[in-house]
């Protein structure tokens, strides 16, 4: 773990250097600089994990030497050393993501305390890149075999196309040495701002938004398989999830990405699993979906239902789908009854019998659910979030968003930026 200490007068540096136990503190090598030029020049030529800086520098301040280290080098841990008890710095350094704030003068023994705490983040932010990239191999990986089983399977090389099959089987290995696949298409009908969305990102989106939705019991590969159209491969544990709470899934898939996204889709979901290679299965499920321009859900390859009676649960389900479709809108138990055409008292028991919590309990999670994606997937503000889950005032959103969560909307949304 190395340090780099940045104070215009020399003395200090070398004096914190000399008389701070940074062995006790998980430091095994202290650098020093005396301008934020010089600074620059060390962490362009040496791995730094913690910047210990003075705000008050002549020329470059520490605010923009810990600016600029953001931009360059997000990971390194900042802390603010100042004889200053100005909290206008210190919010400054905050709002920066600067780890602490050292008010000289300061004994060695703090200096020391806040270092080792600097360097337990700083091996938490190391891991976090390292899990991070792995992840992105991995999904690289997977996306990359999904396309090569498309390509090969499309030009009827179907024994090439089978061993890329098991090889995309060992690649989404969860809990079990035999996963099985749901497969669905996902068609562009229209983008709000065409050429803003390159593959990679569509890719990332679905890809993130399903894994989130599944509670990352799923594996996801996503292959651009056409023109506006991309095959989505899940993968799972057999059994988990059973069908219908799959087809929910599915089901917020498609309300999120099409509320919430500057783009609309249809999505073609199969009811099957699919766990072992299989020409017949596979045929339908490579094959292009209709054009179009109705931004629907269009279920295929099991029976999916037709004109029968609605069961009890269908009827709740309706009700769950109606309150996603409407999140952004104030919604009542009697506006909802009315739309399934049940009596209100009977409609509310119902849904608790099959939900294990009341309406208006579901519809406050419901909206903190589109919040908390909101919050992470998105660059709108919380004020626009807000309305987008149906809250008129912020201030009692943001209330609400904390009971829930132990967060505030931007404790939330800067806590996952950080991941």
């Amino acid at each position: 773990m190395r340090l780099l200490l940045v104070d215009d007068q020399r003395e200090i540096t070398e004096s914190l250097k000399r008389s701070v136990d940074w062995a006790s503190a998980g430091i095994d090598e202290v650098c020093t600089a005396v301008s934020a030029k010089e600074a620059k020049l060390v962490m362009v030529n040496t791995e730094i994990d913690i910047l210990l800086m003075d705000i008050e520098m002549p020329g470059e301040s520490g605010l923009d030497l810990f600016r600029w280290t953001r931009e360059h080098y997000p990971d390194i841990v900042g802390i603010f050393l100042t004889s200053h008890a100005d909290f206008a710095y210190a919010q400054e350094a905050v709002k920066m993501g600067a780890f602490d704030y050292i008010l000289q003068p300061a004994r060695y023994q703090e200096v020391a305390a806040v270092a080792a705490m600097a360097a337990r983040q700083s091996r938490e932010n190391i891991r976090r890149t390292k899990v991070a990239k792995r992840a992105k191999l991995l999904a690289d990986s997977s996306d990359n075999l999904l396309e090569l089983l498309l390509l090969r399977f499309r030009e009827g090389r179907y024994e090439e196309a089978a061993a890329y099959f098991d090889k995309l089987k060992d690649s989404c290995r969860l809990q079990t040495d035999q996963p099985v696949f749901r497969i669905m298409r996902v068609r562009i009908v229209k983008f709000e701002r065409p050429g803003a969305w390159s593959e990679d990102l569509l890719k990332m989106v679905f890809r993130n938004v399903l894994e989130e939705l599944f509670e990352r019991e799923d594996s996801v590969a996503v292959a651009a398989a056409g023109d506006d159209w991309y095959c989505v491969l899940q993968a799972f544990e057999a059994g988990r999830p059973d069908a219908a709470r799959w087809r929910d899934g599915i089901e917020r898939f498609h309300s999120f990405i099409n509320g919430h996204m500057d783009f609309r889709v249809a999505i073609y979901p199969e009811m099957a699993e699919i766990g072992d290679f299989s020409l017949d299965g596979l045929s339908r499920v490579f094959a292009e979906p209709p054009a179009g321009t109705d931004a629907e859900i269009f279920w295929g390859g099991a029976e999916t239902g037709g004109n029968h009676a609605r069961s009890n649960e269908d009827y709740v389900r309706a009700a769950e789908k109606y309150i996603r479709d409407h999140i952004s809108s104030s919604i009542s138990r009697t506006e909802v009854a009315e739309y399934l055409n049940l009596n209100e008292e009977y409609f509310s028991r119902l849904f608790k019998k099959y939900n294990g919590e009341t309406f208006k309990a579901y519809e406050m999670k419901e909206r903190i659910r589109e919040a908390k994606k909101l919050l992470q997937y998105s660059n709108f503000s919380i004020n626009i979030i807000a309305s987008k889950v149906g809250y008129d005032n912020f201030s009692h959103f943001s209330k609400v968003f904390k009971q829930a969560t132990g967060y505030t909307p931007q404790e939330y949304r800067g806590m996952k930026s950080q991941k």
